[in-house]
């Protein structure tokens, strides 16, 4: 038996992989919790209980993946485990050090196999990890409905948004260096209540907003600009929005997104105001560049990314699984 481990019942993002799926699969759901690892807890040791010996564990969240590693080894049970996707970070923090540890182990057992969303990303955490593992490739999705009935017309600013590792310094001091384009900042939470007096003529800033209203600002935006402070998966499902709808991208040049952006699909840039300064003031004054880049992006997702492929992946990942026995 195949259980897929979801985070919740209404996502669309991830509804269409039982549906496509050629490969029998089971949903469960994590229910939502306070505290969050309290419901990720309890649903990998529900499912552990309700599967049996050799049955494959399928997650959509890594460390759920590596939760329900553990617990098997807790308790003797013999699962396999395919972890959508790892997002490892790398800090020097004490949690963070525990944290990769716990993945470390999991990685390294033949029970446990896990994808990444760029082969540069899986060769840094190797790198990083001292490990030799061969991972799957399996980018992030495109979704059809990323795609809205009517584009937006342009009104020519820079914008950059999203929760997740966004290096909102170097994007504020990128946009002291140009007054006369406008940007338009999208945040939330603690993020937008440091932010929130730092006001420039030529910044709008926007705290937490419906997901169709952040959506129409990306739109009708001339560039998209994600400024990482990571080197592991962030802001990937934003981007992928963005370019297929034939979004000019710049981004910080990681591991990860070396893996969807090369010189003729947008722009991949160091964490260097000047650098990225520049970039922009480029861009801005060669549009026919700039809309060839964007739509060989949004062209290069679209076949790339669709569901059919990453269904398509995974169920060959899944066989291959059903293949071997635990060890």
């Amino acid at each position: 038996m195949n259980y897929l481990l979801l985070d919740k019942p209404e996502n669309f993002d991830t509804a269409f992989i039982a549906k496509k799926s050629k490969v029998p699969l089971v949903e469960f759901y994590t229910k939502r919790t306070k505290p969050v690892l309290l419901g990720m807890l309890c649903a990998c040791v529900k499912l552990l209980f309700k599967s049996k010996k050799n049955d494959t564990i399928i997650c959509w969240y890594d460390f759920q993946a590596v939760m329900c590693w553990w617990l098997c080894k807790m308790f003797f049970a013999e699962r396999k485990i395919i972890c959508i996707n790892l997002l490892l970070k790398q800090k020097t923090t004490i949690k963070n050090r525990i944290t990769t540890l716990l993945y470390k182990k999991a990685l390294l057992s033949t029970n446990f196999v896990a994808t990444v969303t760029s082969i540069e990303y899986g060769e840094w955490l190797n790198e990083k990890l001292g490990i030799s593992v061969k991972y799957t490739l399996l980018r992030d999705v495109f979704h059809e409905y990323y795609i809205p009935n009517d584009l937006a017309q342009s009104e020519g600013y820079v914008f950059c948004g999203g929760n997740s590792e966004r290096n909102w310094d170097l994007m504020y001091e990128v946009a002291k260096k140009m007054p006369q384009i406008e940007f338009v900042f999208v945040m939330s939470g603690a993020t937008y209540e440091h932010y929130k007096n730092c006001q420039l003529d030529n910044v709008h800033l926007f705290g937490e907003m419906p997901m169709v209203d952040f959506m129409g600002k990306i739109y009708r935006s001339q560039i998209v600009c994600f400024p990482l402070c990571t080197e592991a998966p962030a802001g990937l499902t934003v981007m992928i929005s963005a370019a297929t709808n034939e979004k000019f991208i710049i981004m910080t040049d990681t591991p990860t997104t070396r893996g969807y952006i090369d010189e003729e699909r947008g722009m991949l840039l160091d964490n260097n105001v000047e650098v990225w300064t520049n970039a922009i003031k480029k861009y801005f004054g060669n549009q026919a560049e700039m809309q060839m880049k964007a739509k060989n992006f949004s062209v290069f997702l679209k076949k790339e990314c669709s569901e059919e492929k990453f269904v398509s992946i995974l169920d060959k990942l899944i066989e291959s699984n059903e293949n071997t026995d635990c060890k």
